[in-house]
């Protein structure tokens, strides 16, 4: 029994977690009109609610505390641009949600109607309570969801921590963040069931008709919410990772799990935290991703280059790629301009040949894996300058084998191998009979 229990579960894991999500809520809406009377479906939907209301206070205490608890100088010196950032993005947020609010009116009934017995008569008396509520017990806090205290002891504890804290008790602080969020995400994977109550109740109340209108309150706010900041680690506002000297300087559980993973898989421990740091910055982090799916289906002689734009958008950028590829596996890298070479002016004066060739010389003194170069190389003479000039290991012919498809051949026969002519209108691509050079080429012979 116990193990069919846990086929079940590995099943329904299996599922993307949206589409579980969208089953939920079609049975929820199904059992509403069928069985309208059956009040502890509905109840899964409170019990949901209650457990993220429950965690919520506790995960932001401990992740904050932590973050702050294991922060570097380097985190120090960014916490203020990023609140700067997080303040003016939520001031533009805000404006924005209020825009569109007038533009587009949707209004929800809620059950019970927020009241208070004492209006606030002026800005002083917020300010008074704002401040009040920074200092409030913090066990009250957590308690009662007060986030403004939450996150103002939290940031005390964190800051405290930092100062005195062991490496011990700072450890201890980030496996209990862990923790936490590990709750977090196995109450969010029972997201289907309370989903399923919360529509059930809806609907059992109200008919399908409320669909209309929090679906129109759904498309407003998916539309005007910015996410949630992180003021952690690289994650806030889309930023990627530092890297950090240890592993227990992270506090994000991919990393986390990425590196414990990686120790399963017998890698060493220094090795694999420089996997880790590699990972946790990069922006080319979907390439990798595939070069990973690419190394887990094929054999290990199989050879898996890329071609990588050299000014994306500036050249010590490309090396910098180059640099990080090679350190994941890439086999050979095929260098060429990238996105937008009209605004590329990085060689030198002088230089004999196209800047994209001049990024393959760069690139190639950067790495020890196969650099190919590439860009306006038409005969075998300019192929080995271009080879002696930048030390690359290969040279691509492109448009010269439209023109010849026997162009190494020829070269290597001393013949004439033909070139293309660069035609404003590219005759190759919509008839390869009419191409111009081909044309010539072949009157030639």
């Amino acid at each position: 029994m116990m193990n069919g229990a846990k086929a079940i579960a590995k099943k329904y894991n299996e599922v993307s977690l949206i589409l579980r999500i969208v089953v939920g809520l079609v049975i929820g809406a199904v059992l509403a009109l069928a069985v309208p009377g059956a009040g502890w479906v509905g109840e899964l939907g409170s019990l949901f609610v209650g457990a993220l209301k429950g965690i919520a206070p506790v995960l932001v205490f401990v992740i904050v505390a932590s973050a702050l608890a294991q922060g570097s100088s380097k985190l120090d010196r960014r916490f203020g641009t990023v609140i700067w950032l997080y303040m003016l993005t939520t001031f533009l947020a805000a404006a924005i949600a209020s825009i569109t609010s007038f533009m587009f009116p949707v209004s929800v009934v809620l059950a019970d109607a927020a009241q208070s017995d004492v209006v606030p008569q002026g800005l002083g008396e917020v300010l008074s309570t704002l401040l009040t509520n920074f200092v409030a017990n913090p066990v009250s806090s957590l308690m009662s969801g007060n986030y403004i205290g939450i996150l103002f002891w939290a940031c005390m504890f964190g800051l405290a921590m930092k100062n005195i804290g062991s490496d011990t008790t700072k450890k201890f602080l980030a496996d209990t963040a862990d923790a936490v969020s590990q709750v977090v995400r196995w109450i969010i994977n029972l997201a289907p069931f309370g989903i399923m109550g919360l529509v059930y109740t809806n609907v059992a109340g109200n008919g399908l008709a409320i669909f209309t209108q929090y679906g129109k309150l759904l498309a407003l706010l998916v539309h005007t919410l910015p996410g949630t900041p992180f003021l952690y680690q690289g994650e806030e506002l889309g930023m990627t990772n530092m890297a950090f000297s240890s592993i227990e300087e992270y506090n994000d559980p991919e990393a986390k799990n990425r590196y414990r993973q990686l120790l399963l898989e017998g890698v060493p421990p220094e090795e694999a935290l420089r996997t880790i740091q590699l990972e946790s910055q990069l922006p080319e982090r979907f390439v990798l991703e595939i070069l990973e799916g690419i190394r887990k289906v094929t054999p290990p002689e199989f050879v898996v280059g890329i071609r990588l734009g050299a000014f994306e958008p500036e050249l010590s950028d490309g090396v910098a790629h180059a640099k990080k590829l090679e350190a994941m596996g890439i086999d050979f890298i095929n260098v060429s301009y990238g996105f937008d070479k009209e605004a590329v002016r990085e060689k030198p004066q002088g230089y004999p040949f196209a800047e994209a060739i001049y990024g393959a010389e760069r690139i190639r003194a950067a790495v020890q894996v196969p650099v190919f170069a590439v860009y306006g190389i038409q005969d075998g003479e300019t192929a080995e300058a271009v080879l002696k000039q930048t030390g690359a290991d290969m040279v691509n012919i492109g448009r010269g084998v439209l023109v010849n498809y026997n162009w190494a051949s020829d070269v290597k026969a001393g013949r004439d191998p033909g070139k293309c002519l660069y035609c404003k209108t590219c005759m190759w691509r919509s008839d390869p009979d009419q191409c111009a050079g081909k044309l010539l080429f072949n009157r030639k012979r």
